[in-house]
């Protein structure tokens, strides 16, 4: 049985600047972002073998079980972008409805369909895809601000 599991995480720094329209209770809402995303990827593999009486194989008595983890850094790129939405709320509490276009650079990431083990040596191969990191957000959040 082989089972391999990749996550993928993203760690955002940077600058918003927001302008805002209107008086309260609604106030429309656009803002320009610019800075760094971090892409980070961790691949693991497992590996269990059964024991199968009616099998044979070339391979002699059955193989030890094998177990491994890469972290595959995806890379840091640059980004921006822009926003725009509407806000309401009373003192330090808002509902925020946004839609946000964000522009990236390239990242690269394991490939899953393309893993390949080799059980005579216990060691396993894979081939990368590189993606944008552009992206269009809508989000809908509650803001605290003090």
């Amino acid at each position: 049985e082989v089972e391999t599991k990749i996550s993928n995480n993203t760690y955002a720094l940077g600058l918003v600047s927001r302008i805002e329209f209107l008086p309260a209770p609604f106030r429309l809402f656009v803002e320009g972002f610019a800075g760094y995303r971090w892409y980070n990827s961790k691949y693991g593999i497992e590996i269990t073998y059964t024991e199968n009486p009616d099998f044979t194989g070339p391979y002699g008595p059955k193989p030890d079980d094998y177990s491994d983890s890469k972290s595959l850094t995806g890379g840091v790129v640059s980004n921006y972008g822009w926003g725009a939405g509407i806000a309401t709320g009373k003192g330090g509490i808002n509902l925020e409805l946004k839609v946000s276009q964000v522009y990236g650079g390239k990242v690269n990431y394991v490939d899953p369909e393309s893993v390949t083990f080799n059980h005579q040596n216990n060691t396993y191969d894979y081939t990368t895809k590189t993606s944008t990191t552009d992206l269009f957000l809508v989000s809908l959040g509650l803001i605290v601000r003090l």
